[in-house]
């Protein structure tokens, strides 16, 4: 009664219309795409950011007289990652072809609309699992809007160039050269819509399925020209958006200087910025670690390693996590074929790259990174003490010792963690095996561990 009376008694009055606006959005499916993706898919997959159709085959045994015991290992090694892989593109295989099948039952609806829930923080969600303007590429390049609108002016044009510059991979640039690459590319562009079976090159691109739109639908306007009605979807994405938030909110001149919040300046890239000075640390280091630090200036230091830990730190991102992504930076790189000067199968000296490498990664962000650094130390110190004085309170859940937060449209966040203690049950496996089994029960306090954890996420979603 309490929560029902306080929902009732909270301003909706923003909160409400932005939701029925996206919810009243109309969409269609593009016939156009849809089958290119099934063609895709026939052809056996694997390509375009689409898992294989069909499972990876195992290597043949080795065979001979005496084999060798090391080419047993490679062997069995090799099989393990095919297996493993194996399993991963079961449940990549099923979502596409959920997708394809709910796209082909609505592709002659000329207007659908999607239901969106709002979470905790306040972010809205399509309830519809699988075609979902918040799908991968592929699934994104799907659906269009159902009500169009026509390119009748040269910024209208640009627009779309962007679109496609950026769904290539050309996001890096600034907007006029995104438009200037198009116009220069439009042979390309041309060929691959009149023939994508034959033409491949849209499958290079950052996102292949929406770079194929773009193709459709730019070579449909050059054969219309202005006053071509487009309803292609023109995704604008924010630059780091976790510390573009932070930067404003602590007027942070540095930060908005590496977010492209600052007038007046060539596009900036913070992950570069980021990779730029860990680089510079490397050099720095060499005397002391001259081995280690050769290596990794010869591997290359670039922004799609430093990319992860840096997106992630308005989000309380930790050393193990920096570390954690680090790895897989690396691994990304070398299974993409780039040559490794060190080998990762020795676990040690593997190891000794990847520490020296996150350690150098996370001194750099905290150059770049100043005041959101501090927010969420703040943050953190803000719930340590919310929940030390909540839990001084014996009457009431944990849920009534909450810490609360309004966002600017007015949606109240709801923030607790609640404490646990361990309880032993016994119960039996097929009617027959006792077995003992611990599960955790929440107490009537808060966790201040988990709530300093995770307040900084929460809040820094609930503004996003």
């Amino acid at each position: 009664k309490k929560d029902y009376a306080r929902l009732m008694s909270a301003d909706w009055s923003q909160v409400i219309p932005a939701v029925n606006a996206l919810q009243e959005t109309g969409w269609r499916v593009n016939k156009s795409i849809l089958s290119a993706l099934e063609w895709t898919v026939a052809q056996g997959g694997g390509v375009a950011g689409l898992p294989h159709s069909n499972p990876v085959k195992l290597p043949p045994e080795p065979f001979g007289y005496k084999v060798d015991e090391e080419v047993t290992k490679d062997h069995n090694r090799v099989c393990f990652l095919v297996h493993s892989a194996n399993r991963e593109m079961i449940s990549k295989r099923l979502m596409l072809q959920s997708t394809i099948s709910i796209a082909k039952a609505f592709k002659d609806q000329p207007r659908i609309t999607m239901p969106h829930n709002l979470d905790s923080r306040g972010r809205a969600y399509p309830l519809p699992v699988f075609l979902n303007p918040q799908g991968p590429d592929s699934t994104k390049s799907l659906l269009e809007f159902a009500e169009g609108k026509p390119i009748d002016t040269k910024d209208a044009l640009n627009w779309l160039c962007i679109a496609g510059a950026n769904a290539y991979g050309n996001d890096k640039i600034a907007l006029e050269e995104r438009v200037a690459w198009v116009h220069s590319s439009k042979e390309m562009i041309l060929e691959i819509a009149a023939n994508y079976k034959t033409d491949l090159r849209w499958h290079s691109a950052s996102e292949p399925f929406q770079f194929l739109r773009f193709c459709f639908e730019y070579a449909a306007f050059c054969e219309a020209g202005f006053g071509f009605v487009s309803h292609m979807v023109v995704p604008v994405d924010a630059t780091c958006s976790g510390l573009q938030h932070y930067s404003m909110m602590l007027a942070d001149s540095v930060g908005g200087r590496s977010v492209n919040l600052v007038p007046g300046l060539p596009r900036q890239d913070i992950y570069q910025d980021v990779a730029d000075k860990t680089i510079e640390k490397l050099f720095r280091e060499s005397n002391q670690f001259p081995v280690e630090c050769k290596n990794l200036i010869s591997f290359g230091i670039d922004r799609k390693i430093t990319k992860r830990t840096t997106m992630v730190v308005p989000y309380s991102a930790t050393f193990s996590a920096c570390m954690s992504y680090t790895r897989e930076g690396i691994a990304d790189k070398i299974a993409a074929g780039h040559p490794c000067p060190w080998n990762t199968e020795d676990q040690e000296e593997h190891s000794r790259h990847t520490v020296l490498l996150s350690k150098l990664i996370w001194e750099s962000i905290g150059e770049v990174v100043i005041k959101g650094a501090e927010a969420m130390r703040w943050l953190t110190k803000a719930a340590q003490e919310h929940s030390k004085h909540a839990n001084k309170t014996d009457q009431g859940s944990a849920y009534e010792k909450r810490m609360t937060w309004v966002t600017p449209d007015g949606f109240e966040v709801v923030h607790y963690r609640a404490d646990v203690k361990k309880k032993q049950i016994a119960t039996y496996l097929d009617g027959k095996t006792r077995k003992r089994m611990q599960i955790n029960v929440a107490v009537n306090s808060l966790s201040s561990k988990d709530m300093s954890k995770a307040v900084a996420p929460n809040f820094i979603h609930s503004m996003d």
